[in-house]
């Protein structure tokens, strides 16, 4: 499976991808578009600095999404920043849904460059923490798509 050619399959079967195999569909009704801007810049990037600070913001703009939503849909301020706190078991579905919908060329590439010139000290803090969640997403993004092509 060619991983340049795993952002384009994966924009074209977004719905298939996540709609289908992840039961969160309360999560999606959330307008992440901000989320989604960030994740296309990657591509206009050019230093791994850069590129990791826009994983860390995209990360970061995820429960302000979230929160935005609710407050939007008429929540208290306290209410919407309780459900706002998201762990990984919410985090990872909405970031596979992100990863799918900003349709990312050579993600997976970019994602094992990031890994190998990251000093191991940043990896253990909050650099670390969005690099693994987006490492996540993208293989579960990838095991979908070869479990695609084999039944094709």
């Amino acid at each position: 499976v060619s991983t340049q050619s795993t952002g384009t399959y994966l924009h074209r079967n977004s719905s298939l991808s996540v709609e289908h195999y992840l039961d969160i569909r309360e999560n999606f009704k959330v307008d992440y578009s901000v989320a989604i801007a960030t994740l296309r810049k990657l591509g206009d990037t050019h230093t791994p600095e850069e590129k990791m600070a826009l994983l860390v913001q995209s990360n970061r703009e995820i429960p302000e999404c979230v929160y935005n939503h609710h407050i939007a849909s008429g929540f208290s301020e306290e209410k919407a920043r309780e459900v706002s706190c998201m762990g990984a078991d919410d985090l990872v579905p909405v970031t596979i849904y992100l990863i799918a919908q900003a349709n990312i060329p050579d993600l997976y590439p970019e994602l094992l460059m990031l890994y190998s010139v990251t000093p191991e000290e940043k990896l253990k803090g909050r650099e670390g923490y969005c690099l693994t969640n987006f490492q996540n997403a993208v293989f579960y993004l990838i095991e979908e798509q070869r479990s695609f092509l084999a039944l094709e």
